[in-house]
C-alpha cells in the first residue's frame, strides 16, 4: 500500500506501508548494527502499553535484498547474518523494541513503513539517525557517536578519492552543508563535532565527556603513557595501570545506571585522578627561584626618588598596588638614564606614606 498527501498542487513524499504478520510467516530480522549499539530489552510496562493502545509510531523496515547486495563497493560491505533456515524478507531500520513488544503483546500484525536503499552504508546511517529520539543509556549514546564518526571517516575517504561526485550514491548522509574546500580546491569534511551535535542532537560537551568515560582508545592511550614513563618502576606502573583502569571501568558501570552518578561528576573524578598520575609521570620542570635584590630603606631615603620616580607616579603606584603585586614582592623602576632598580614594594609604600 502506498500513501501520499496532497496540498494544493504539491504532493508530499510517498510513504509505502505494509502490514507484517507476527506469526513468523514473513521473516524480519534486526539490522546487523543493532546489537552493537542498543539494548533491545523490552520492559513489561511497554508490552502492556502496546496491548492497550497498539503501536503508536510505525517501525521503519527495508527490503533485505536492498541492503545485502554483494555488488556494492568495499565501503558498503557488511558481515552477513548467519543462516537462519528461512530467507529473510525485511530488515528493521527503526522500531526493534516495538516489533518485539508487539509480538509479546499478542498482536496479529504490525504496520510498517518500507524504505528503499541503494546501499548498505545508507541503511547504517539511517539506523543511527532514526534512533536518535529513543531513550538511551550513556553507553548507548557513546556507541551511537562512535558509529556515526566511523561513517564520517568513510565519507572523508570518498571525498578525498572522488570529490563531491562520490557522495551522490549516499543519499542518507546529508553532509553537503558541512563540506568545505581547501586552497587546492579539494573538498573535505572538517571535525565531526558540529554534525554530531546537530544531526544526532547530542551536545558537544556531553560527547567529549563520554569519550573520556567510555572510549577504549582514550583509556588505552593513558595506560600506554603510564607504561612508557621512565619515572615509575615496573611495580608502580602495574599498580597505577590496574587502579586507573578499574576506576574507569567502575565509573562506566555507575554512570550507565538509571540512578547512577552524573556524567559531569564522573568525568571530573576521572580527570582529577589522571592529572595526579600525569603530574608524576610527566613532571613539569621547576622554574629557578629569582634572587631578590637587597634594597634598604636607608638607600631609598638617601636617593629621595629623584632618580627613580616623580611624586605623582608614587601615588599611582600605591593605587595600583594590588595589580602590581600579584605574588610579587618587587617591581622594576627605570631611572631614566638607562638603569633599572629592583624595589621592594612594602618598603616603597612605607616611604610614600612618610612623604605625604
Amino acid at each position: 500500500m502506498t500513501w501520499q498527501s496532497q496540498t494544493g498542487n504539491h504532493y508530499m513524499k510517498k510513504i509505502e506501508l505494509i502490514e507484517i504478520p507476527l506469526d513468523l510467516s514473513v521473516m524480519v530480522i534486526h539490522h546487523p548494527k543493532q546489537q552493537d549499539l542498543y539494548n533491545d530489552k523490552v520492559e513489561p510496562d511497554f508490552v502492556e502499553s502496546i496491548k492497550l493502545h497498539g503501536v503508536k509510531q510505525m517501525p521503519v523496515i527495508a527490503l533485505y535484498e536492498d541492503i545485502f547486495n554483494e555488488t556494492f563497493e568495499e565501503i558498503d560491505k557488511y558481515s552477513a547474518p548467519e543462516e537462519i533456515g528461512i530467507d529473510p524478507k525485511y530488515v528493521i531500520i527503526s522500531g526493534h523494541r516495538r516489533f518485539r513488544a508487539a509480538y509479546e503483546a499478542g498482536l496479529k500484525s504490525i504496520t510498517c513503513e518500507v524504505k528503499h536503499y541503494d546501499n548498505y552504508f545508507d541503511s547504517e546511517v539511517d539506523h543511527i539517525v532514526y534512533n536518535k529520539q529513543r531513550k538511551k543509556t550513556n553507553a548507548e549514546i557513546h556507541a551511537e557517536i562512535t558509529a556515526y564518526k566511523q561513517k564520517l571517516d568513510q565519507i572523508r575517504k570518498v571525498l578525498n578519492k572522488e570529490g563531491l561526485k562520490g557522495l551522490e550514491k549516499y543519499k542518507s548522509f546529508n553532509v553537503h552543508e558541512y563540506v568545505e574546500v581547501d586552497e587546492n580546491g579539494r573538498h573535505f569534511l572538517p571535525a565531526g563535532s558540529e554534525m554530531i551535535e546537530k544531526e544526532l542532537k547530542i551536545k558537544r560537551s556531553l560527547k567529549e565527556k563520554l569519550d573520556v568515560i567510555f572510549s577504549e582508545k582514550w583509556l588505552q592511550d593513558k595506560v600506554d603513557e603510564i607504561n612508557y614513563s621512565e619515572k615509575l618502576s615496573a611495580k608502580k606502573k602495574e599498580k597505577a595501570t590496574n587502579e586507573f583502569s578499574k576506576l574507569v571501568e567502575d565509573a562506566r558501570i555507575e554512570v550507565d545506571k538509571k540512578d547512577g552518578l552524573s556524567v559531569n561528576k564522573t568525568y571530573e573524578e576521572i580527570m582529577r585522578v589522571w592529572n595526579d598520575i600525569d603530574s608524576v609521570i610527566n613532571p613539569k620542570p621547576k622554574e629557578p627561584k629569582k634572587k631578590k635584590a637587597e634594597v634598604s630603606k636607608k638607600w631609598l631615603k638617601v636617593h629621595d626618588f629623584a632618580c627613580v620616580a616623580k611624586v605623582d607616579q608614587l601615588h599611582r603606584l600605591e593605587e595600583e598596588r594590588t595589580a602590581l603585586t600579584h605574588d610579587k614582592d618587587w617591581i622594576h623602576v627605570n631611572d631614566g638614564k638607562g638603569k633599572d632598580y629592583l624595589l621592594n614594594i612594602e618598603m616603597l609604600l612605607k616611604y610614600i606614606k612618610e612623604q605625604l
